[in-house]
């Protein structure tokens, strides 16, 4: 397997905002063993696509408000999306994708509401 296997483009368009009213009406996509052709199908007929030798794994992770809007010192709008929180130190830590006019520096503060305050490590 590589990693290159696993980059494609994805129109923003596709990407669900919010889950479906009805759950069982997600889409599904199937792919055929013989030939790899792939089909696209509602969740609830997944059942039709089962085998039992087949094993299910189930994901129950979940996604958590990890993007944040700050500003700079200098009043630059900052935007910072949390990947995983760490601990470094002893302290609560964090790596994090940063989006701003010009990359912060080390030691840069990027201040949010309720006066929360991050520091470039």
């Amino acid at each position: 397997m590589r990693k290159q296997d696993f980059q494609f483009d994805l129109p923003p368009g596709l990407i669900a905002e919010k889950p479906c009213e009805k759950r069982s009406d997600s889409r599904l996509l199937v792919v055929n063993p013989p030939d790899q052709s792939l089909t696209h199908q509602q969740f609830y007929q997944l059942v039709d696509f089962l085998k039992a030798e087949d094993c299910l794994i189930f994901n129950n992770t979940k996604v958590i408000p990890a993007r944040l809007l700050g500003k700079r010192d200098s009043g630059g709008k900052v935007e910072v999306l949390i990947e995983r929180i760490k601990q470094i130190n002893g302290k609560d830590a964090c790596i994090a994708q940063i989006r701003a006019s010009n990359t912060p520096k080390v030691g840069v503060k990027i201040i949010f509401p309720k006066d929360f305050v991050l520091q470039v490590i």
